[in-house]
C-alpha cells in the first residue's frame, strides 16, 4: 500500500495529475483507511502500469 506522495514519485507524475486520471483515465482509486488516509495496493498500480503498455 502506498500514499499518494510515493504514487506520484513512482508513476512519475504530480499529484493532481493524478487525481485527473483517476477521474478522467480510469486511474486506479485508493482504498479509504480512515477519514485523512488513503493508500493504494501497489498490485492496483502494476496492473494499471501493465495494462497501459508502460515499463516501470
Amino acid at each position: 500500500m502506498v500514499d499518494v506522495k510515493t504514487l506520484s514519485r513512482t508513476v512519475g507524475v504530480s499529484v493532481p495529475t493524478l487525481y485527473r486520471w483517476m477521474s478522467e483515465q480510469g486511474f486506479p482509486r485508493p482504498i479509504k483507511l480512515s477519514a485523512r488516509c488513503s493508500r493504494w495496493p501497489m498490485a492496483d498500480i502494476e496492473a494499471w502500469i501493465e495494462s497501459r503498455g508502460v515499463s516501470s
